[in-house]
C-alpha cells in the first residue's frame, strides 16, 4: 500500500522481496539484494502521453506489462548496466550480477 514515485529507488536485502504495481496495471517483482530505479513514468492516456523507464542495477526482476504496453510499446524501458530493454507486451524475467 504503499506509494512509489518517479526518482524513487527500491532495494531489498538478502532475504526480502517486494512487489510493485503501477497505475496502469504493469507489475514489477524483485527478489533479495536487488535494486530498482525508477526514473520516468507517465500514464496520461487521454493526453495521449507515456512513458515507464526503469533501471534495474543490481539482482533480478520479474515483469508483467499493463495497459501502457498495450497502448504505446515504445514508451515502456527496462535499463540495466549493460543493455536496454524495450518491452512490446509481454512477462520476463532477468538478472543483473554483481
Amino acid at each position: 500500500g504503499t506509494h512509489v514515485f518517479p526518482s524513487d529507488s527500491i532495494r531489498t536485502g538478502p532475504d526480502s522481496s517486494v512487489g510493485i504495481i503501477f497505475v496502469d496495471n504493469s507489475r514489477i517483482s524483485l527478489g533479495p539484494n536487488s535494486r530498482l530505479d525508477l526514473k520516468e513514468f507517465v500514464f496520461k492516456p487521454n493526453e495521449e502521453k507515456f512513458s515507464m523507464v526503469n533501471k534495474l542495477s543490481k539482482g533480478t526482476a520479474s515483469f508483467v506489462s499493463g495497459k501502457m504496453t498495450k497502448l504505446s510499446p515504445e514508451s515502456v524501458v527496462l535499463e540495466t548496466p549493460s543493455s536496454t530493454i524495450g518491452i512490446r507486451g509481454t512477462t520476463f524475467n532477468v538478472k543483473v550480477n554483481d
